[in-house]
C-alpha cells in the first residue's frame, strides 16, 4: 500500500478467509523499519519470480502453474539471501 508517496507494508496471516475473519479476530501489523521492509521485498522478490514455477489465481478462481525454471531454485536463492545478512 502507498500513503503519501510512502509504501506501507504489513504482515499477518496468510490465511484471511471469511471463516477466520468471522469466527476469530486476525490482526495485521505495520512494518515500520526500513531494513525489514526491504529484506521482506527480497525475499517476496525470489518467491514471485516468474522462473519460480509459482501458481498464481485467476480471477474465475482457477489456478495456473507458472512458466518452468531451468535451474532456478527458490530455496538455494533464499539461503543466499539468509548467508547474506
Amino acid at each position: 500500500l502507498k500513503k503519501g508517496g510512502e509504501e506501507q507494508l504489513f504482515l499477518g496471516s496468510a490465511d484471511l478467509m471469511t471463516r477466520n475473519l468471522d469466527g476469530r479476530i486476525e490482526v495485521l501489523t505495520p512494518v515500520l523499519d526500513k531494513d525489514l521492509k526491504k529484506r521482506i521485498r527480497e525475499i517476496l522478490a525470489v518467491n514471485l519470480d516468474p522462473k519460480a514455477c509459482a501458481w498464481e489465481l485467476q480471477p474465475d478462481g482457477t489456478w495456473r502453474q507458472g512458466p518452468k525454471s531451468d535451474g532456478f531454485d527458490v530455496q538455494l536463492r533464499l539461503q543466499e539471501l539468509a548467508d547474506k545478512h
